[in-house]
């Protein structure tokens, strides 16, 4: 299998990449074209047709470049880039007024689009990338090499357009962790942006203060990294206090409640559990695999590693020791910064700084200022939406399509943005009818389980026809993934691994990621009984034998996984032919 590059494993190679390129060969290096000659369309026109992108304060920019720019201004769009792209520089901001074209032109393109594929409806796919994304990144994942290995000229774009008929809507954000942190590190101080000069002058302490408790923090983050590291090794679970049985035991349940034969179903289940331990006989690699568990809404993958593959994963981790000790202190210092400011950014995407302080907005002439709407980008762009739906229902022309759907994609720290919305836009609104979320789709979602309870559980008690698809890795892959490969040189563990264990301050199990195994099944009795049959829960399998099958890593889940496809949300992801998931 290839290696595949994630977000997560791409900021590890910058680290130690960026500086040196940028000095030996100069800024050129960092610029080229988006999706050069891929696919039957031009990149830009689908960049300005697909896509809506803010910077880390919550304001719009233009997607089609931000060097060598060459505006081309009409009376119908805004002056757009239509530039190269570079990594070291920022993408032009939208004004107002261009914004709402912008957007306009996509709803309107949108609707076009549902009429010439004879559809009822028009069916808005949202999808929201997660945190350590460049904005080049996410550009590139959207019209550069397809995910699909043995079709790369089909872009992601092309993939989802042609095999759904979703109108995709890619939501690209600010997450980047030198963007993050940087702006934590010069300009952010106490949730709000200082003049530059104030924040420059004040960096070197900032920068002394993130030093030294990252070194007083060693021993807390040491300990933290070996016990995760420790509940890899099944057998030194004994040894780690009292197990903690309840999400197994939730699982066992939701799956074997309608079974016919419960004893043997909940037997099933120990057995593929203990099935892992060096002690269990697994030394026979030609074994055939093993069944999930399967119910009506519900798949609990298995752990198909066999003593071989433990055996060498226990050997890299005992010669990475040193690394993993002496990188967890700097990936406290500046990842903890970087996560706090990216959170910041999801907020600023619906309330921006300047409403807290500038009474006349610019382009904004309100009639009272206590009557302004919300200026972050997205909530422009959620307030557009709200009037093309509304507008049309109230003065309908005979040829045109009245009903809307969206589904919501979204992966990572990309969940704590629909979860925003769909309180803002879904749960409170100006009009008497909320934006109609259809499908609600997480893939290992780093928002928190309380964030999870206060805007999708409501919003599915709102809405009975609904659905909420939960996509989450085994846990013993998201504890033990390894996310610079070859070298496994920094502590394992996925991103929500690290978010639960240092870079966040989790006050309760509430606060911890809702996209982990463990996390959600343990508060699965949180969720209402009368929304528990509109949610369906998915857990991948993991082990080299399955892993053209499943995702086996946190970023994965947009490199490798047809997330588009309606039939991957609940699939059986047992069978090596699955077609869900790029080899």
């Amino acid at each position: 299998m290839k290696h595949v590059r994630t977000p997560h494993s791409d900021f590890w190679l910058a680290v130690g990449v960026y500086i040196l390129i940028a000095l030996v060969t100069g800024c050129q290096s960092f610029v080229h074209p988006i999706g050069t000659k891929k696919g039957p369309q031009d990149p830009n026109t689908i960049l300005k047709e697909h896509v809506v992108m803010f910077d880390e304060d919550g304001y719009p920019v233009d997607p089609t470049g931000n060097y060598e720019c060459q505006p081309k201004p009409n009376h119908e769009d805004p002056a757009y880039c239509e530039g190269k792209h570079s990594f070291i520089a920022n993408y032009p901001r939208l004004q107002r007024k261009d914004f709402t074209k912008h957007v306009s032109k996509i709803l309107n393109l949108a609707r076009t689009d549902a009429q010439e594929k004879n559809l009822h409806k028009v069916q808005l796919l949202f999808f929201v990338h997660g945190g350590l994304n460049t904005p080049m990144g996410s550009l590139e994942r959207i019209v550069g090499d397809g995910p699909d290995s043995k079709q790369k000229e089909k872009t992601l774009y092309n993939l989802i357009v042609d095999e759904t008929p979703y109108y995709p809507i890619f939501i690209n954000w600010q997450s980047s962790l030198r963007s993050s942190y940087l702006d934590h590190l010069l300009y952010v101080r106490q949730g709000e942006k200082w003049p530059w000069l104030a924040g420059w002058l004040t960096a070197p302490v900032v920068l002394a203060v993130d030093i030294g408790r990252s070194i007083l923090r060693a021993p807390l983050v040491w300990g933290s990294m070996i016990y995760n590291d420790a509940r890899t090794a099944p057998e030194l679970s004994g040894f780690l206090g009292i197990e903690k049985n309840l999400p197994d035991e939730v699982a066992k349940e939701l799956l074997c409640r309608d079974k016919e034969n419960q004893e043997s179903c909940r037997n099933h289940f120990d057995s593929n559990k203990a099935y892992s331990t060096f002690s269990s006989g697994c030394w026979n690699g030609t074994e055939n695999l093993k069944q999930p568990l399967t119910a009506q809404k519900i798949i609990v993958g298995v752990d198909e590693r066999r003593c071989p593959e433990m055996g060498w994963k226990f050997f890299q981790w005992l010669v990475t020791v040193p690394t993993k000790l002496a990188i967890s202190p700097f990936l406290d210092a500046s990842g903890k910064s970087a996560w706090d400011n990216m959170l910041r950014s999801i907020q600023l995407l619906f309330q921006g700084d300047e409403e807290f302080h500038v009474a006349s907005p610019p382009n904004t002439q309100p009639a009272k200022i206590t009557d302004r709407t919300p200026v972050g980008g997205l909530s422009i762009f959620f307030n557009e939406l709200l009037n093309e739906i509304h507008h049309h229902k109230t003065e309908p022309n005979e040829w045109e399509i009245q009903e809307w759907e969206i589904t919501w994609v979204g992966h990572s720290a990309g969940t704590i943005i629909i979860n925003e919305a769909i309180r803002r836009f879904g749960l409170l609104t100006r009009y008497d009818q909320t934006l109609p979320f259809t499908n609600i789709v997480y893939m290992a979602a780093a928002s928190t389980l309380r964030d999870v309870q206060s805007s999708v559980y409501p919003y599915l008690d709102n809405h009975p026809s609904t659905n909420f698809y939960h996509l989450m890795l085994h846990e013993k892959a998201e504890e033990g993934e390894t996310v610079w490969q070859p070298f496994d040189l920094p502590p394992r563990g996925s991103l929500l691994v690290w978010i639960d264990d240092f870079l966040s301050n989790p006050l309760t199990h509430k606060e911890r990621t809702a996209g982990k195994y463990q996390n959600f099944f343990g508060d699965y009795h949180s969720i209402p009984e009368k929304i528990r049959e509109q949610i369906y829960l998915s857990v991948f399998s993991q082990g080299n034998k399955v892993r053209f099958s499943n995702p086996q890593k946190h970023g994965e889940f947009t490199d490798r996984f047809r997330f588009w496809e309606t039939k991957c949300w609940t699939t059986d992801f047992g069978s090596s032919h699955n077609t869900c998931v790029f080899p």
